[in-house]
């Protein structure tokens, strides 16, 4: 018997220290392994450098040094493929179809059935 498949990636990029760290709980909790960014510029590192990608983006739009715009705007097209889910205090228009808009605060129930499709 081979060894396990290891769990697949989130990618959390949030500014703030206590909400990263209340999203990597959850998303561990979830199964995935969670790699964390204060910022997009980190994130897109992060991406760049990475040997398996993630299976989830959660992003934070409101961030120093390179926000979520920019981001979403920067990444590559390897990157492009990720899912992302935007998590915002408010509704924004900009928003592009192709990403999944979560209204903070984000219920612990909410985010899983947004993770769940990610999972596989």
């Amino acid at each position: 018997m081979g060894a396990p498949s290891p769990r697949p990636i989130a990618l959390i990029v949030e500014d703030d220290a206590d909400i990263r760290d209340a999203l990597q709980a959850v998303v561990e909790h979830a199964g995935f392994e969670a790699a964390c960014a204060s910022h997009g510029l980190e994130a897109l590192r992060y991406l760049a450098g990475c040997e398996r990608l993630p299976r989830v983006v959660l992003l934070d739009l409101m961030m120093p040094v390179m926000d979520g715009w920019q981001f979403l705007d920067k990444r590559d097209d390897r990157a492009r493929a990720i899912p992302v889910l935007v998590l915002s205090a408010a509704h924004d228009p900009r928003v592009p179809d192709t990403v999944r808009l979560l209204r903070k605060p984000i219920s612990i129930d909410t985010l899983l059935d947004a993770l769940r499709p990610c999972w596989s």
